[in-house]
């Protein structure tokens, strides 16, 4: 979906279409339809709108909001996987130092910049994995596997296995970032949006109240302010309703920014 830039412009004109459609609708059901017959019918036709109104709210909040938890869950995760990666790191100090550990802290730093640098950036265009993201967590994991075989005390070995288990869980968390990418189709949220105002916007023109026509028209441009609005405001978050995250590299930065220079 592609609007303005502004906010207070994308309401504007969705109010001014959404209009247009009522005026249109309105228009042909009178040319078709008798007044005498309108009138008749009046009472059942405006419970009719307020029934597909209140469905149509119901059914755009619904899938509103199903979308923002998705892109929460996958912001969410982001946060645990910098908390996993952070307590890796401060594991990786605790082994004895060797070229080996060398090695292993430099494919890490490598790899964190790759997250930074590579992956979190495609995600507000949609892309999910990173082939350099994925090769240099390969990287990591041959360095600590090298690693592993030069461990030969036991307290070496709880702290290797402490790094193993958070680098595993950091590796879950990460595939339940790029899976939030992956899974998200914004189309519907749209066609729920603007399908189910245009519904109510057409079905308002089998409304007539004779010599009232100003109130028609006043209760047509409250509807098309409420479902502009909507869409508008949807629009302007439209971060998880696109198929896409923005999530904050600022912790993994200051993650890099804390680790030593590596010899």
């Amino acid at each position: 979906m592609r609007m303005t830039s502004s906010f207070y412009a994308n309401l504007a004109i969705l109010v001014m279409v959404l209009m247009f459609v009522s005026w249109v609708s309105h228009y042909l059901v009178q040319k078709v339809i008798s007044k005498s017959r309108l009138d008749k019918f009046y009472s059942a036709s405006s419970v009719m709108l307020q029934v597909l109104g209140s469905i149509a709210g119901v059914m755009q909040a619904f899938v509103v909001v199903s979308f923002w938890n998705d892109y929460q869950d996958a912001a969410n995760s982001t946060h645990q996987e910098v908390e996993n990666l952070t307590v890796t790191y401060r594991n990786i100090t605790l082994l004895k130092d060797s070229d080996t550990k060398n090695v292993l802290l430099q494919s890490y730093v490598t790899y964190l910049n790759s997250v930074v640098m590579d992956e979190i950036p495609g995600h507000s265009h949609g892309q999910g994995s990173d082939t350099r993201t994925q090769l240099a967590i390969d990287n990591f994991w041959n360095a600590l596997q090298t690693l592993a075989q030069e461990i030969n005390t036991d307290s070496q070995r709880i702290v290797l296995q402490a790094i193993i288990m958070d680098a595993n869980t950091a590796a879950k968390l990460r595939q339940h970032r790029v899976n939030g990418i992956n899974s998200t189709d914004a189309n519907l949220l749209w066609v729920v949006l603007i399908v189910s105002a245009l519904l109510v916007m057409i079905v308002m023109g089998t409304l007539n109240i004779g010599q009232k026509e100003a109130i028609y028209y006043l209760l047509s441009f409250a509807l098309a302010c409420i479902f502009s609005l909507m869409i508008t405001v949807s629009y302007d978050y439209s971060t998880p309703y696109e198929g896409t995250i923005t999530v904050s590299n600022q912790a993994y930065i200051s993650l890099i920014h804390s680790l030593p220079r590596i010899p």
